[in-house]
């Protein structure tokens, strides 16, 4: 059967949100390429483990259970899992959409601080 239009919103938003926690990721690995001025070796290991632990290719809830858990700790779970778990069990979006919009708060925020610190360190030779 076809989703409800509110739960197709309610999965437009989940959706919004994985795509904002996802970007302050990228932006923060792009960040720490400044100062490492290379980041194929963190941009791998990024991409691995948000495939992981993100829902990508194995849904959350077939880990075990400690590793479940811990992984609901982190952001990851809010770029694949969240917005696909609001179609599958949509009576849990309330949750859902506070864990991703708490995450994309701390990450933007830590993004911003992050930029801050680098562009304080950025000297620009002009030639």
């Amino acid at each position: 059967s076809l989703p409800s239009m509110m739960t197709t919103i309610k999965f437009a938003i989940s959706l919004t949100f994985a795509y904002l926690i996802y970007f302050c990721i990228n932006f923060l690995i792009g960040t720490l390429s400044i100062l490492t001025m290379d980041i194929r070796s963190y941009g791998w290991a990024i991409a691995a483990l948000i495939r992981f632990t993100s829902g990508q290719f194995v849904p959350l809830w077939m880990f075990p259970a400690t590793l479940a858990i811990i992984i609901r700790f982190l952001p990851f779970q809010g770029i694949y899992f969240a917005p696909l778990s609001i179609y599958t069990s949509p009576d849990t979006y309330i949750y859902v959409l506070v864990v991703q919009a708490a995450w994309t708060t701390v990450l933007f925020v830590v993004s911003l601080l992050a930029w801050r610190k680098i562009v304080e360190r950025v000297d620009i030779q002009g030639g």
